[in-house]
């Protein structure tokens, strides 16, 4: 096989762009504080929450998550969990309707149920940079007792919360 000269500019163009898109995409990453932010101090050491428990509002659990075919759903989740992922469910209760957040520490399908009914988020936000949140859910939720099921996560634990935001 016969190299070219135009050939070797090609690789060499391939090589050194890329190799300039990775130093201009590490010069624009954030630089990190080595401490966390006092929002997210709870994060750093989450409580166990066995699957079907309950979870405290404005308290971080980690909830220990089974293969996605052998969980047991409220309700079917509104994405079907893909082959090799892992999914959970928990509970927790609002004491005064408002919007509530749930955020996660990694990524899974979220779905709030009530009644046997999935509720509609209002809204959808990545966690801040160089926080531990990797996503946020928003629900408006009046009073009562909600299942929290986390569906299709690519690990066996997830860090969850949920809050009050309004």
């Amino acid at each position: 096989m016969q190299t070219t000269m135009a050939g070797w500019v090609l690789v060499a163009t391939v090589m050194f762009g890329s190799a300039d898109r990775v130093a201009a995409q590490q010069a624009a990453a954030p630089s990190c504080p080595t401490t966390v932010a006092a929002e997210f101090a709870g994060w750093s050491k989450p409580a166990s929450v066995a699957p079907g428990g309950v979870l405290p509002i404005g308290s971080v659990g980690r909830l220990a998550l089974k293969p996605s075919a052998g969980v047991s759903f409220e309700v079917t989740p509104t994405k079907a969990p893909a082959a090799d992922t892992f999914s959970g469910v928990v509970r927790f209760d609002v004491a005064k309707a408002g919007t509530y957040r749930v955020a996660l520490g990694g990524a899974a399908w979220i779905d709030v149920v009530q009644s046997g009914k999935v509720l509609t988020s209002t809204a959808h936000a990545h966690g801040p940079v160089c926080s531990p949140v990797k996503k946020m859910v928003d629900f408006v939720l009046p009073a009562g007792r909600y299942a929290l099921q986390l569906s299709g996560a690519k690990t066996a634990e997830l860090s969850v919360s949920i809050t009050t935001i309004r």
